[in-house]
Protein backbone atom coordinates (compact mmCIF):
# COMPACT_ATOMS: atom_id res chain seq x y z
CA UNK A 1 0.00 0.00 0.00
CA UNK A 2 1.31 3.40 -0.94
CA UNK A 3 0.49 6.29 1.39
CA UNK A 4 1.11 9.92 0.53
CA UNK A 5 0.38 13.04 2.59
CA UNK A 6 -0.73 15.98 0.49
CA UNK A 7 -1.15 19.54 1.75
CA UNK A 8 -4.58 20.96 1.02
CA UNK A 9 -4.76 24.16 -0.95
CA UNK A 10 -7.93 26.24 -0.91
CA UNK A 11 -9.39 29.46 -2.23
CA UNK A 12 -12.85 30.98 -1.86
CA UNK A 13 -14.32 31.15 -5.32
CA UNK A 14 -17.16 30.00 -7.51
CA UNK A 15 -16.78 26.55 -9.03
CA UNK A 16 -15.36 26.94 -12.54
CA UNK A 17 -16.66 24.94 -15.48
CA UNK A 18 -14.40 22.01 -16.41
CA UNK A 19 -13.86 20.31 -19.74
CA UNK A 20 -12.77 16.85 -20.82
CA UNK A 21 -14.27 13.37 -20.76
CA UNK A 22 -17.00 13.39 -18.14
CA UNK A 23 -18.84 10.70 -16.20
CA UNK A 24 -21.96 11.34 -14.18
CA UNK A 25 -21.81 9.74 -10.73
CA UNK A 26 -25.43 8.71 -10.84
CA UNK A 27 -25.15 6.88 -14.18
CA UNK A 28 -21.59 5.51 -14.01
CA UNK A 29 -21.40 1.69 -14.00
CA UNK A 30 -17.68 1.55 -13.23
CA UNK A 31 -16.45 -0.72 -10.46
CA UNK A 32 -16.10 1.53 -7.39
CA UNK A 33 -12.41 1.68 -6.48
CA UNK A 34 -11.96 5.26 -5.30
CA UNK A 35 -13.73 6.66 -2.28
CA UNK A 36 -13.42 10.00 -0.50
CA UNK A 37 -14.29 10.80 3.09
CA UNK A 38 -14.01 14.09 4.99
CA UNK A 39 -13.28 14.27 8.70
CA UNK A 40 -12.35 16.76 11.41
CA UNK A 41 -9.52 16.14 13.88
CA UNK A 42 -8.34 17.77 17.11
CA UNK A 43 -11.71 18.96 18.40
CA UNK A 44 -10.26 20.01 21.77
CA UNK A 45 -7.26 22.35 22.02
CA UNK A 46 -5.68 25.20 23.91
CA UNK A 47 -5.05 28.79 22.84
CA UNK A 48 -2.92 30.17 21.37
CA UNK A 49 -2.43 27.53 18.64
CA UNK A 50 0.97 27.11 17.03
CA UNK A 51 0.95 26.83 13.21
CA UNK A 52 1.87 23.38 11.82
CA UNK A 53 1.71 21.86 15.31
CA UNK A 54 -1.36 19.67 15.58
CA UNK A 55 -2.12 20.67 19.16
CA UNK A 56 -1.13 23.64 21.27
CA UNK A 57 0.99 22.88 24.34
CA UNK A 58 -0.27 25.78 26.47
CA UNK A 59 -2.43 24.99 29.50
CA UNK A 60 -5.29 27.47 29.02
CA UNK A 61 -7.64 28.81 27.74
CA UNK A 62 -9.42 25.87 26.11
CA UNK A 63 -11.65 25.51 23.03
CA UNK A 64 -13.80 22.41 22.67
CA UNK A 65 -15.67 21.81 19.39
CA UNK A 66 -18.72 19.56 19.80
CA UNK A 67 -20.16 19.89 16.28
CA UNK A 68 -18.52 20.44 12.88
CA UNK A 69 -20.47 20.13 9.63
CA UNK A 70 -19.67 20.71 5.95
CA UNK A 71 -22.18 20.83 3.09
CA UNK A 72 -20.49 19.19 0.09
CA UNK A 73 -21.94 20.28 -3.24
CA UNK A 74 -19.58 18.55 -5.64
CA UNK A 75 -16.61 16.20 -5.80
CA UNK A 76 -14.48 16.53 -8.94
CA UNK A 77 -11.74 14.11 -9.93
CA UNK A 78 -9.41 14.92 -12.85
CA UNK A 79 -6.48 12.91 -14.17
CA UNK A 80 -4.05 13.21 -17.08
CA UNK A 81 -3.13 9.75 -18.42
CA UNK A 82 -0.04 9.84 -20.61
CA UNK A 83 -0.65 8.29 -24.03
CA UNK A 84 1.39 5.21 -24.97
CA UNK A 85 1.85 6.90 -28.35
CA UNK A 86 4.44 9.63 -27.83
CA UNK A 87 3.05 11.61 -30.74
CA UNK A 88 -0.33 12.00 -29.02
CA UNK A 89 -1.38 14.20 -26.14
CA UNK A 90 -2.28 12.91 -22.69
CA UNK A 91 -5.79 11.59 -22.17
CA UNK A 92 -7.95 13.70 -19.88
CA UNK A 93 -10.23 11.85 -17.46
CA UNK A 94 -12.87 13.61 -15.41
CA UNK A 95 -15.41 12.30 -12.92
CA UNK A 96 -18.00 14.35 -11.02
CA UNK A 97 -20.09 13.44 -8.00
CA UNK A 98 -22.92 15.87 -7.25
CA UNK A 99 -24.55 16.44 -3.89
CA UNK A 100 -25.54 18.19 -1.85
CA UNK A 101 -24.54 16.04 1.12
CA UNK A 102 -24.21 17.35 4.66
CA UNK A 103 -21.16 15.76 6.30
CA UNK A 104 -20.88 15.39 10.06
CA UNK A 105 -17.11 15.91 10.26
CA UNK A 106 -16.85 14.43 13.76
CA UNK A 107 -18.68 11.30 12.59
CA UNK A 108 -17.85 11.09 8.87
CA UNK A 109 -19.23 7.59 8.22
CA UNK A 110 -18.91 6.01 4.78
CA UNK A 111 -17.00 7.21 1.75
CA UNK A 112 -18.66 8.87 -1.22
CA UNK A 113 -17.67 9.55 -4.82
CA UNK A 114 -16.40 6.37 -6.54
CA UNK A 115 -14.34 5.83 -9.72
CA UNK A 116 -12.10 3.29 -11.50
CA UNK A 117 -8.67 4.19 -12.92
CA UNK A 118 -6.97 2.24 -15.68
CA UNK A 119 -3.23 1.34 -15.47
CA UNK A 120 -0.71 3.77 -16.91
CA UNK A 121 1.48 6.78 -16.15
CA UNK A 122 -0.43 9.75 -14.81
CA UNK A 123 1.08 13.20 -15.25
CA UNK A 124 -1.35 14.54 -12.67
CA UNK A 125 -4.20 13.38 -10.46
CA UNK A 126 -6.36 16.11 -8.92
CA UNK A 127 -9.20 16.01 -6.40
CA UNK A 128 -11.51 18.93 -5.66
CA UNK A 129 -14.18 19.21 -3.00
CA UNK A 130 -16.47 22.19 -3.40
CA UNK A 131 -19.23 23.71 -1.34
CA UNK A 132 -21.62 26.12 -3.02
CA UNK A 133 -24.94 27.24 -1.59
CA UNK A 134 -27.94 27.49 -3.88
CA UNK A 135 -29.65 30.88 -3.99
CA UNK A 136 -32.79 29.54 -2.32
CA UNK A 137 -30.89 27.45 0.24
CA UNK A 138 -30.39 28.79 3.75
CA UNK A 139 -28.15 25.94 4.98
CA UNK A 140 -24.64 27.27 5.79
CA UNK A 141 -21.70 25.60 4.06
CA UNK A 142 -19.53 25.10 7.15
CA UNK A 143 -20.44 25.34 10.82
CA UNK A 144 -18.72 24.87 14.17
CA UNK A 145 -20.33 24.74 17.60
CA UNK A 146 -18.60 24.36 20.93
CA UNK A 147 -17.39 26.08 24.08
CA UNK A 148 -14.59 28.44 25.06
CA UNK A 149 -13.21 28.24 28.60
CA UNK A 150 -11.31 31.39 29.53
CA UNK A 151 -8.45 31.85 32.00
CA UNK A 152 -10.89 32.22 34.92
CA UNK A 153 -12.66 28.94 33.99
CA UNK A 154 -15.79 30.68 32.70
CA UNK A 155 -17.35 28.58 29.92
CA UNK A 156 -18.84 30.51 27.00
CA UNK A 157 -20.67 28.92 24.01
CA UNK A 158 -19.13 29.69 20.62
CA UNK A 159 -20.38 29.24 17.04
CA UNK A 160 -18.82 29.81 13.62
CA UNK A 161 -20.76 29.91 10.34
CA UNK A 162 -19.31 30.19 6.83
CA UNK A 163 -21.59 30.84 3.85
CA UNK A 164 -19.19 31.81 1.06
CA UNK A 165 -18.32 29.21 -1.62
CA UNK A 166 -15.40 26.90 -0.75
CA UNK A 167 -13.05 24.94 -2.95
CA UNK A 168 -10.51 22.50 -1.45
CA UNK A 169 -7.95 21.10 -3.86
CA UNK A 170 -5.22 18.44 -3.72
CA UNK A 171 -2.85 17.14 -6.41
CA UNK A 172 -0.61 14.12 -6.99
CA UNK A 173 1.89 14.34 -9.86
CA UNK A 174 3.89 11.79 -11.88
CA UNK A 175 2.39 8.57 -10.58
CA UNK A 176 2.36 5.15 -12.24
CA UNK A 177 -0.44 2.64 -11.79
CA UNK A 178 0.77 -0.78 -12.94
CA UNK A 179 -1.83 -3.22 -11.62
CA UNK A 180 -3.80 -4.85 -14.42
CA UNK A 181 -6.91 -4.28 -12.36
CA UNK A 182 -6.14 -0.65 -11.66
CA UNK A 183 -5.57 0.72 -8.16
CA UNK A 184 -7.93 1.21 -5.27
CA UNK A 185 -7.71 4.71 -3.80
CA UNK A 186 -9.07 5.90 -0.49
CA UNK A 187 -8.81 9.62 0.12
CA UNK A 188 -9.54 11.21 3.50
CA UNK A 189 -9.73 15.00 3.49
CA UNK A 190 -8.77 15.98 7.02
CA UNK A 191 -9.70 19.30 8.63
CA UNK A 192 -7.60 20.08 11.70
CA UNK A 193 -9.91 22.12 13.89
CA UNK A 194 -7.15 23.48 16.11
CA UNK A 195 -5.37 24.92 13.06
CA UNK A 196 -8.48 26.94 12.19
CA UNK A 197 -7.74 29.03 15.29
CA UNK A 198 -4.15 29.92 14.40
CA UNK A 199 -3.68 33.68 15.07
CA UNK A 200 -6.75 33.76 17.36
CA UNK A 201 -5.65 34.96 20.79
CA UNK A 202 -7.50 34.38 24.08
CA UNK A 203 -8.01 38.15 24.30
CA UNK A 204 -9.80 38.08 20.93
CA UNK A 205 -12.43 35.70 22.30
CA UNK A 206 -12.58 37.44 25.68
CA UNK A 207 -13.39 40.73 23.93
CA UNK A 208 -15.69 39.25 21.27
CA UNK A 209 -19.27 40.44 20.94
CA UNK A 210 -21.74 38.01 22.55
CA UNK A 211 -25.29 37.36 21.34
CA UNK A 212 -27.48 36.03 24.16
CA UNK A 213 -24.33 34.91 25.94
CA UNK A 214 -22.82 33.15 22.89
CA UNK A 215 -19.76 34.21 20.89
CA UNK A 216 -21.29 34.24 17.40
CA UNK A 217 -18.76 34.40 14.55
CA UNK A 218 -20.06 35.02 11.03
CA UNK A 219 -19.73 37.54 8.22
CA UNK A 220 -21.85 40.04 10.16
CA UNK A 221 -20.70 39.53 13.75
CA UNK A 222 -17.11 39.49 15.06
CA UNK A 223 -15.83 40.00 11.52
CA UNK A 224 -12.16 40.03 12.58
CA UNK A 225 -12.45 36.49 13.95
CA UNK A 226 -14.51 35.42 10.94
CA UNK A 227 -11.78 36.50 8.55
CA UNK A 228 -9.03 34.69 10.48
CA UNK A 229 -10.90 31.39 10.80
CA UNK A 230 -12.16 31.52 7.19
CA UNK A 231 -8.66 31.98 5.82
CA UNK A 232 -7.31 29.19 8.02
CA UNK A 233 -10.05 26.84 6.83
CA UNK A 234 -8.83 27.23 3.27
CA UNK A 235 -5.11 26.97 3.98
CA UNK A 236 -4.41 24.56 6.81
CA UNK A 237 -5.55 21.11 5.72
CA UNK A 238 -4.19 17.78 4.66
CA UNK A 239 -5.39 14.98 2.44
CA UNK A 240 -4.46 11.41 3.33
CA UNK A 241 -4.20 9.34 0.14
CA UNK A 242 -4.12 5.57 0.48
CA UNK A 243 -3.64 3.27 -2.50
CA UNK A 244 -4.13 -0.46 -2.06
CA UNK A 245 -2.32 -2.70 -4.58
CA UNK A 246 -0.18 -1.84 -7.63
Amino acid sequence: MKRVNLLMMGVILSVAAMTGCKKDAASSKSTPVLGVSIEALNSSFNLPVTPAVLKSVSTAPLVNISSAKLLVSKLSFEAELKSSNKSKDSISIEYNWNGPKLIDLLNPGTEFGLITLQPGFYDEIELRVSSVREISDTVPLFTLQGNYTNSTNVVVPITFTLSEPILLKTELKNDTITSSAGSVFSGAVQIYLDQLFVNVLPADLDNAVKTNGTIVINNMTNKNLYQIISENLLKRHRCEYHRHGR
